[in-house]
């Protein structure tokens, strides 16, 4: 039994290292954490994400908490780690996204949904389900602001397809933005 325990042990503590350097080698970025909580046989719980900008000193995605589900048995058979990962649940968070600002984290999202580009390092990280509750999102383009407040979601990666259930109450303002020009040049006028 003790051998038993401490080969658990030993795979959970690879597992979690492997997280996240593979991450920070898929996306291209540092990534630090205040800490990381297993529990065993079902999900690592993982607080005070940052993921850092690749030409800045500032993190590009705050995250308070997360929770990676894997399968105890798969990362047992497996060599990949990562490999082991069933779902990462994000909740009670909030993110305040400026397109033209935070193209690195809009990057950031694609990657994670895509899971299949690699940075030409061979790493496929793909995450099999992305499930949210009780999230806020703020998205602001030139145009618009578009605000959505209390967004429960359920992203599935499909072989060739991304399945969104989103449920719960969602609430959503949109407030155009948009300055006025006169048609007229004030700089000829007599």
């Amino acid at each position: 039994m003790k051998y038993l325990n401490s080969r658990i042990d030993a795979s959970l503590q690879a597992f979690k290292n492997s997280l996240i350097v593979r991450l920070e080698n898929y996306l291209g970025r540092k990534i630090s954490y205040g800490s990381i909580s297993p529990s065993i046989f079902r999900y690592f719980e993982i607080r005070n994400l940052e993921i850092y900008g690749t030409s800045s000193e500032e993190p590009v995605v705050k995250i308070n908490k997360i929770k990676v589900y894997y399968s105890i048995s798969k990362l047992f058979r497996t060599h990949n780690p990562t490999a082991s990962l069933i779902k990462v649940n994000v909740s009670n968070s909030q993110f305040y996204i400026d397109v033209s600002r935070d193209r690195e984290l809009i990057e950031i999202v694609q990657k994670l949904l895509a899971g299949t580009g690699d940075n030409g390092k061979g790493i496929n990280f793909l995450i099999p389900v992305i499930t949210g509750s009780n999230i806020s999102i703020s998205l602001r383009t030139n145009n618009y602001l578009l605000m959505l407040k209390k967004l429960f979601f359920n992203i599935k990666n499909l072989e060739k397809e991304i399945q969104l259930d989103i449920r719960g109450k969602t609430y959503a303002n949109i407030c155009l933005l948009y300055t006025y020009q006169s048609p007229r040049d004030l700089s000829t006028s007599s």
